[in-house]
């Protein structure tokens, strides 16, 4: 049985991060669940300049992405064996808060890029290796089984 992992985070803030942490759960075996970039995002795109200049227009093409997706990612998230948050800056957007608590509502494992700034969820959503993960979805996959 593969292991599957949906990763969560921002295309649009981290779209090099988001890229490598994919490769990275591809190289250790993974199937990848998590949505492609969307279309407007790409490397050369400086979301913080964006951002500044024209904040509408950033909602916009969220808005667009979120309502194409949203029902997508609940049954990646479900259909997922691990979750991972994509947060190196240590916060998270509402929309990663909303597909955490999908996880944590369907029992998933979680982890996290970086140490949460959310002391109440830091327990629930370690930060980990790719070695220890793989470690973890092995013991409960057999776990499962048995």
């Amino acid at each position: 049985m593969g292991k599957t992992v949906f990763i969560s985070g921002s295309f649009i803030l981290h779209y090099e991060g988001m890229l490598r942490k994919t490769e990275e759960f591809e190289k250790a075996g993974f199937t990848v669940l998590s949505q492609k970039p969307p279309a407007f995002a790409a490397p050369k795109i400086d979301a913080s300049v964006l951002r500044r200049q024209d904040q509408t227009m950033l909602r916009v093409l969220r808005r667009m992405d979120g309502e194409r997706t949203h029902l997508e990612k609940v049954d990646l998230i479900e259909r997922a064996d691990v979750f991972h948050l994509y947060n190196p800056g240590g916060g998270i957007t509402y929309e990663n808060g909303l597909e955490l608590g999908l996880a944590i509502g369907y029992g998933k494992l979680i982890f996290v890029e970086k140490e949460l700034e959310d002391t109440s969820q830091r327990e629930r959503c370690p930060v980990a290796t790719m070695d220890q993960i793989t470690e973890m979805v092995f013991a409960a996959k057999e776990r499962a089984v048995s």
